[in-house]
């Protein structure tokens, strides 16, 4: 986690959400892991879907309100993270804007991934 952005309603204060810069994830054909937090046989769900309407149904916000300079045809890849047992931790959804920035929502903030 590299940054973050707050969406419409955040659950977290920026001192909170700065607190999880740094905080690594990584996804493979047999791990994902965010921070503590791990799956052992992940499986990934991905689908296209368009920017504002992926936000404001999934996350109650705008492109606009994150900052994001979007289109609004412009296509989001939404990659969901799933494991035999309910994963629900930050990373188990991201977002890949049609720009290559990628965010993982979490509590109403969005936090900046930067690939290795």
């Amino acid at each position: 986690m590299t940054g973050h952005r707050f969406g419409a309603v955040a659950a977290m204060d920026d001192a909170a959400a700065a607190r999880l810069h740094g905080r690594e994830v990584s996804f493979g054909d047999s791990h994902a892991n965010s921070g503590a937090d791990s799956c052992a046989a992940p499986r990934y769900r991905v689908e296209q879907r368009n920017v504002v309407e992926s936000l404001l149904v999934d996350h109650r916000t705008t492109p606009a309100a994150l900052g994001l300079d979007q289109a609004t045809d412009a296509q989001v890849t939404v990659i969901d993270v799933e494991c035999a047992t309910p994963w629900v931790t930050l990373g188990s959804r991201l977002l890949v804007l049609p720009d290559g920035l990628v965010l993982a929502p979490w509590d109403g903030v969005f936090f900046e991934l930067q690939p290795r």
